[in-house]
Parts: C-alpha cells; sequence; structure tokens
C-alpha cells in the first residue's frame, strides 16, 4: 500500500486494507452464461457488503485514535466503501 500513514496503522487495518485491494479487481471470472453472470454478480454484492461491515467495525474500534480513523474515512471515500 502506498497510500499516506500506512506504517503507522494497527495491524487490523492494514490487513483489513491489503485484503480488500486484493479483491477489488477480482470479478470472479468470466460468466459461461447469464445463471453464471447473475451468480457472480450476487457474489460480489455480497462480498461488498461484508467489507461495508467490517469497514464499519473497524471505524467503531479506532475511531478514538484520530490518524487511524482519518484514514479510514479517507480509505472508504477513495474506495466507495461508505
Amino acid at each position: 500500500m502506498h497510500r499516506s500513514g500506512w506504517c503507522a496503522l494497527p495491524s487490523d487495518v492494514r490487513a483489513f486494507a491489503s485484503e480488500h485491494e486484493d479483491r477489488r479487481g477480482f470479478s470472479g471470472g468470466e460468466p459461461s452464461d447469464y445463471e453464471a453472470m447473475q451468480r457472480l454478480q450476487q457474489e460480489a454484492e455480497q462480498r461488498l457488503r461484508h467489507e461495508r461491515e467490517q469497514w464499519s467495525k473497524l471505524r467503531a474500534r479506532h475511531q478514538r485514535d484520530p490518524a487511524t480513523a482519518a484514514w479510514l474515512d479517507r480509505y472508504g471515500e477513495e474506495t466507495r466503501l461508505r
């Protein structure tokens, strides 16, 4: 990660952001038919809901640390987790 403040972040925040970045561009593959495309879309939506929940929990856990809270807010805006 090449975002400002990365090295000072708690390990749980770095782990979340690393995993999120790894999955951001992955669509699940090429669907072979309409049903497969629908399944992939549902999986992607479910994954996004789960990641938003994780992001919200991290924000709540680190709300008293101004630097981490600000980093999470910026990351949420940049990655549309918000």
